[in-house]
């Protein structure tokens, strides 16, 4: 299968943060395919890390003008002639539309993956898109339930194929141990702000300043924007309350461990961003915490119906979430394995992404002129 080369155009610098892309690109490695992973660099994330020699890393920016197009679009055509792909692969938006067009030169099958919720205002960019999606042989989406709201935010876009694929880390990275420290510490991933449930882990914290419970926020990105000034703001909150900031983004690799030092792990998203408030199977973090077997404490329209599995509770203000860690530390280990139940029921990796392999089979056949 070594012949079967993948080109997978990504628009944005945060795919080391992404398992929902992450980590299709190692198990295509893994099962004989070369992966060419076509993405932008940046500061604000970390660089990606992929050990397998199948994987390669090629600096690209999708963003593209009426200037810019014709000379992108060359690029990757010569790029994909001197490469000979079988099969791309493209999220939204810009990157999604160049692959369309290098896919439908070339002759080769196109696969949508979808973890934004994108609406533009300009109809030459709906226009696009909508185009670009129709090109896809199928669509891979997060969550079945953000099909409603992705389909609206394309005006007339015709039904298509689609797969789900939960943003979830594979089971390899999974680490079952009892946390080496006492006490409770409660682990927010990710962003750190307002439409991510910020605002209710600050009015939490008065509630905490007696007790072992303490918050550890671990950001996605390098916060260049906080500063020296910033920073120091932080600590002078980490000396009045139980919480600990972590500014910088810790590398795939690691991510598993210090989730395993945990004990609760936070996913909140209170925006009215529906790319947001819909987020559910989407939540990288989510997926994380149930991996290990960390009960969960969710907000959001869309993780609601996670309480019913008894791996979580639901928490909409401060006090909410200091009762939500109280009735999980009292049965601990019932949330516990309710968690681990409901990972491997609706977020495990590989259950998810076996059939989408297996449809990638067949038109890696397709792409190779087989019938």
């Amino acid at each position: 299968m070594a012949h079967n080369r993948i080109a997978f155009f990504f628009q944005y610098p945060w795919l080391e943060t992404l398992p929902f892309v992450r980590e299709p690109i190692v198990t295509l490695a893994r099962s004989g395919y070369h992966v060419d992973v076509y993405m932008p660099s940046g500061v604000d994330y970390p660089k990606p890390t992929f050990s397998n020699p199948g994987v390669r890393v090629i600096d690209f920016s999708f963003d593209f003008t009426a200037k810019t197009f014709a000379s992108k679009l060359l690029r990757l055509l010569r790029k994909s002639v001197a490469n000979k792909y079988t099969l791309f692969f493209a999220v939204p938006d810009d990157s999604l539309v160049l692959a369309a067009i290098t896919a439908s030169i070339m002759g080769k099958p196109l696969v949508a993956f979808c973890d934004e919720i994108l609406g533009f205002k300009g109809d030459r960019r709906n226009w696009m898109l909508k185009w670009a999606y129709g090109k896809s042989r199928f669509v891979v989406i997060t969550d079945l339930t953000r099909i409603t709201a992705f389909e609206k935010s394309i005006p007339h876009i015709k039904a298509l194929n689609y797969f789900e694929l939960p943003n979830a880390p594979s089971s390899d990275t999974r680490i079952l141990k009892a946390p080496a420290k006492p006490g409770c510490r409660v682990l927010n991933l990710g962003f750190f702000n307002e439409a991510f449930g910020g605002h209710i882990i600050l009015d939490a914290l008065a509630y905490f300043r007696e007790g072992d419970v303490q918050f550890v926020v671990h950001e996605r990105s390098f916060r260049q924007d906080l500063g020296k000034l910033g920073r120091a703001q932080l600590k002078l909150i980490e000396k009045a309350y139980p919480i600990r900031f972590m500014m910088d983004p810790l590398p795939y690799s690691r991510v598993g461990e210090v989730v395993n030092e945990g004990h609760i792990g936070l996913a909140m998203y209170t925006s009215e961003d529906k790319n947001i408030s819909l987020c559910g199977k989407g939540s990288g973090k989510l997926a994380r915490y149930l991996q290990h077997g960390k009960p969960v404490i969710v907000a959001g329209e869309n993780l609601r119906w996670l309480v019913e599995t008894g791996a979580a509770e639901y928490a909409e203000s401060g006090l909410d979430l200091f009762r939500a860690v109280q009735r999980i530390r009292r049965d601990y280990a019932k949330y516990s394995a309710n968690a681990l139940a409901c990972y491997e029921l609706h977020f495990k990796f590989e259950r998810f992404f076996a059939p989408i392999l297996r449809r990638v089979q067949q038109l890696a056949g397709l792409g190779n002129g087989a019938k």
